[in-house]
């Protein structure tokens, strides 16, 4: 019995220290405590505020909407992660040892990531620089098709064969690309190459007369028609002519169906013709 009476009052004794503590600590930490849950919310909704300044700002500065996403969310990130340190400096925690710890992990994610990083930067160049849009037809490698979307990753294009291809920043930003769309005339250039027999003269009035009279090519004081070499036993005429990038397959079929009915018409025999 006397046993049993000394455990229920050890037991209140301890009751009684633990729940001193706890008030102890309350009165000590709760109104810091209470602050830093006050400080959070205060800046989240500040944070809020600048963001929506910010977002007006590049707006109103015309910056490319398909970088304004991936500036926002680094700029809110970074606003986020310093209030974060700064209420915990408020607590008292060390945040020297925070900030070293992030920093640790940062690293050993960037090594593990280096190719994901690498296409991060990429992305991050294409948005900045702008060497094709959304929308332009592009050749990189052995790729050819429009850009349908640029992602911070990778950029997705379609091909004329309608085939959908995903391709790293990281390679966009290290290769060298082609853009179709970026001007807004292109110029077709042929090569015919004539048999040596056939009367070059008439046909580079024939082909003058072709490339005035089809309505899709532009520009027609600047159309080259002239005699590039020889090469075996075939004259090789130069054909050049402009026009609207829309338009650079159906003038190029038009002009060779053209060719093709004016040369039997006036018995100009052709060794080969080739479009480059």
């Amino acid at each position: 019995m006397i046993f049993l009476d000394n455990v229920v009052r050890r037991s209140i004794t301890s009751a009684d220290y633990y729940w001193d503590h706890m008030v102890e600590s309350a009165i000590k930490y709760g109104p810091r405590i209470v602050l830093g849950i006050l400080m959070l919310i205060v800046g989240i909704w500040i944070i809020r505020l600048i963001m929506m300044g910010f977002n007006r700002l590049m707006v109103r500065r015309e910056v490319d909407k398909s970088i304004i996403p991936f500036i926002r969310s680094v700029a809110s990130i970074s606003l986020k992660m310093i209030l974060l340190v700064t209420i915990l400096s408020f607590l008292g925690v060390n945040t020297t040892s925070f900030v070293t710890a992030l920093g640790a992990a940062g690293l050993a994610i960037g090594l593990a990531l280096q190719g994901s990083l690498s296409n991060f930067a990429g992305g991050v160049l294409i948005l900045l620089f702008k060497p094709f849009q959304v929308g332009d037809f592009i050749e990189v490698q052995s790729h050819k098709g429009t850009v349908q979307e640029i992602q911070i990753l990778y950029t997705r294009i379609t091909t004329p064969e309608n085939k959908r291809v995903v391709i790293p920043n990281g390679i966009l930003s290290n290769r060298e690309i082609i853009n179709y769309t970026s001007e807004e005339n292109r110029r077709v250039e042929m090569k015919i190459n004539l048999d040596f027999t056939s009367d070059t003269a008439k046909a580079e009035k024939v082909l003058r007369e072709i490339a005035q009279d089809d309505k899709l090519i532009i520009n027609k004081e600047n159309i080259i028609i002239g005699i590039h070499d020889f090469n075996n036993g075939a004259v090789n005429i130069d054909f050049m002519f402009w026009v609207r990038r829309e338009n650079f397959a159906a003038a190029l079929y038009s002009v060779n169906d053209e060719i093709k009915t004016r040369f039997d018409k006036e018995n100009i025999l052709m060794a080969t013709l080739a479009t480059r």
